[in-house]
């Protein structure tokens, strides 16, 4: 692998890398069997160079917290660099000099004056992957932790990441370069037959149905287009407690059939905001995550994702709201609700060792199992937006992302450059191709 003016290969080797594994309560330093496998007490990384990627795929009898994957090599200087975000393109997405302790997830973008090369993990991996440059080479950190605690994946081979290289061509620009690099990310994609546009007004908790209808036909107005009509969705306020787990309508918007068949027509297509993590009762306490995992608690119980019961309240949840007639429905909280931060925390932030109820799987796994769920869920009934999701594991599962923080939020947005822009209530639809 390199970052240098001119790359020596398109496609990356761990030929010339280190490896370690942190396990629960050690450090391992893996050692070169061959020229595609590392191996220690217990732990077998293969780096498996195929059409055009790198896939490293793990296998451990042992618990494992993170590892480490370092390409030592003189990086040249003068170079800029831009990485991905975890969740959404708030301010830290910049063009900026070489700073080692800075965290580039997923993948990035390095610029000679001249080229844009690309290095990044592609979309839908079971790691949850950042990058660190420094002058003396480039380290990828896999964290494949379960929780705060190591994960155990038994006798499963994990399909960690398959990560891609992509040299930059002569006077490309970087723009051009950035969308063809992603298009070489991007596994599977979900996009609907047309754009969508529409409104996801202010919160509902303290407006009644007629100010929510009266909101739906002022959009209506708006819009000229009579082929594709925009989507009003109704914000949180619609349920009776906090998050929407059992999905009990509150008193203020009242029949959620009536609402949405009102909003369509007023004119346009009807949405539904939903937490479906988050339950505001005892009634899924046997499915919920020890509470106490974060300083900052949700008002309600978080449900285990992987359990069973779960899998089951979201499904029926789903199907209930595509049933009542919404044909757009914005989940939000997720990664905030499991995670405790808008991002993947840090172990300073979280109480040690709580996982979740399937200890196999690494936290990416379940980000990226939930996202599959809903999308299964709506049986093609309804089309996903996503909201507080992890970008790189919703890709395939959902048809738009919000791509930014909302107007309001100004420690977040202190280096975005549409302070006005509200981008997390209209998100867009990506275009179909890269040229």
């Amino acid at each position: 692998m390199t970052v240098a003016a001119r790359p020596r290969a398109a496609r990356p080797t761990c030929v010339e890398g280190a490896a370690t594994v942190l396990a629960e309560r050690e450090t391992l330093a893996l050692s070169a069997a061959t020229e595609t496998r590392f191996e220690g007490r217990g732990v077998e990384l293969d780096a498996l160079p195929g059409d055009g990627v790198l896939a490293l795929r793990l296998r451990s009898t042992v618990p494992l917290m993170y590892l480490q994957l370092r390409w030592s090599e003189r990086i040249p200087e003068g170079l800029r660099y831009l990485g991905d975000t975890w969740e959404r393109a708030d301010g830290p997405m910049e063009w900026r000099c070489l700073a080692p302790e800075r965290d580039l997830p997923w993948y990035f973008l390095a610029y000679d004056g001249q080229h844009t090369h690309g290095v990044g993990v592609k979309t839908g991996a079971s790691a949850l992957c950042r990058w660190r440059i420094d002058p003396f080479g480039v380290t990828l950190w896999l964290d494949v932790r379960n929780g705060a605690g190591a994960v155990q994946p038994g006798d499963r081979e994990l399909s960690l990441a398959d990560l891609v290289v992509r040299p930059g061509k002569v006077w490309e620009l970087p723009f051009q370069a950035a969308r063809r690099f992603a298009a070489l990310l991007d596994n599977e994609r979900l996009l609907p037959e047309q754009p969508l546009y529409g409104l996801r007004a202010a919160q509902h908790a303290h407006a009644a149905a007629p100010t929510v209808r009266e909101d739906a036909r002022f959009l209506a107005d708006l819009a000229e287009n009579t082929v594709n009509r925009p989507f009003f969705i109704v914000d949180h306020g619609w349920q009776q407690s906090a998050g929407t787990a059992g999905m009990q309508p509150g008193p203020k918007l009242g029949d959620p059939v009536a609402l949405a068949h009102d909003i369509v027509e007023a004119g346009c297509r009807p949405g539904l905001w939903l937490r479906p993590l988050l339950s505001g009762t005892a009634e899924h306490d046997a499915c919920a995550l020890p509470r106490g995992r974060f300083a900052m608690q949700p008002i309600g119980r978080v449900l285990d994702p992987t359990h069973p019961e779960t899998e089951e309240t979201i499904r029926l949840d789903v199907a209930r709201a595509v049933a009542w007639g919404f044909e757009l429905l914005r989940y939000d909280a997720t990664t905030l609700d499991l995670l405790g931060e808008y991002a993947p925390f840090s172990p300073s932030s979280t109480e040690p060792g709580w996982r979740f109820g399937d200890i196999s799987l690494t936290t990416a796994e379940v980000l990226r199992n939930l996202y599959t769920l809903l999308r299964e869920a709506t049986r093609g009934g309804a089309l996903l937006a996503a909201s507080n999701a992890l970008g790189h594991l919703a890709a395939g599962q959902v048809h738009m992302q919000s791509i930014a923080e909302r107007a309001g939020h100004e420690r977040r947005l202190r280096r975005t450059p549409w302070p006005f822009a509200d981008t997390s209530t209209a998100p867009c639809t990506p275009p179909r191709s890269a040229p």
